[in-house]
């Protein structure tokens, strides 16, 4: 059955709804079409696991659309035992660039905390940046396949796992943007947010961890940005969080 469930991710690209889809049709699949995705699953470089493989995380066998296969590079003991934080933001300016740095700095690598990431945005890269420089641990999600050119992923360091549902590397939608946001919410123990504007994409994101009781932590607009709509969040529900001391 695994060369089957391959058979269909390489097919349709990791496309959860395609790849259910042609479970139930009565597709006459011929074995050279499973020997060549065996072939280019061997060629990768990446190991894998299928939804039916006993080792498949825990952490994502609950979330809304399973991914059938995850890729992955580094050390799958990453996803046990730690304290999961999905860390974002907006606005890409020197001030908030530099709070961020000075609130990081206070973490505390006795704490075990693992970021929880892909680098979209100016914000995000910040933050995986910095743990990269301190060598903390990093869960990084590839929304739109693993790209062997892609700087992130030219870093060994055994603190850092990539995973990716999608076979073969392509462009960058909003799409594959919205099936790695699920499994962010989903490895991640809370989501918290420096910045935020009136109308940002990261609103999926927020849903995404309220859909499935997570918590949504906010910096307070401490610069008065009036793009910033953090304090909105708060006032919303979400709690203040003021450093990581």
């Amino acid at each position: 059955m695994n060369k089957f469930i391959i058979y269909f991710t390489f097919k349709h690209n990791g496309d959860w709804r395609k790849i259910f889809q042609d479970f139930h049709s009565k597709e006459i699949i011929e074995q050279k079409e499973i020997v060549k995705y065996d072939k280019i699953l061997k060629q990768m470089g990446l190991q894998h696991l299928t939804i039916l493989d006993n080792q498949y995380p825990n952490k994502l066998k609950n979330v809304y659309q399973p991914p059938f296969t995850l890729f992955y590079k580094g050390d799958l003991n990453l996803l046990n035992d730690s304290i999961f934080l999905s860390i974002a933001g907006d606005l890409k300016d020197d001030q908030n660039n530099d709070y961020i740095i000075k609130t990081l700095s206070q973490i505390n690598k006795d704490n075990n905390i693992t970021l929880v990431t892909f680098s979209s945005n100016y914000t995000n890269k910040t933050v995986l940046d910095y743990f990269i420089k301190n060598n903390m641990k990093i869960i990084m999600i590839h929304p739109s396949g693993i790209n062997e050119n892609d700087k992130y992923f030219q870093f060994n360091s055994v603190n850092i796992l990539h995973i990716t549902e999608v076979p073969i590397a392509v462009k960058s939608n909003k799409k594959y943007t919205e099936m790695a946001n699920r499994l962010i919410s989903a490895i991640s123990d809370k989501l918290i947010i420096y910045s935020i504007t009136k109308n940002s994409n990261l609103n999926k994101m927020i849903n995404d961890f309220l859909d499935i009781g997570k918590d949504i932590y906010a910096f307070p607009n401490v610069f008065n940005d009036y793009q910033n709509w953090t304090n909105y969040l708060i006032e919303q529900g979400a709690k203040i969080i003021t450093g990581f001391a």
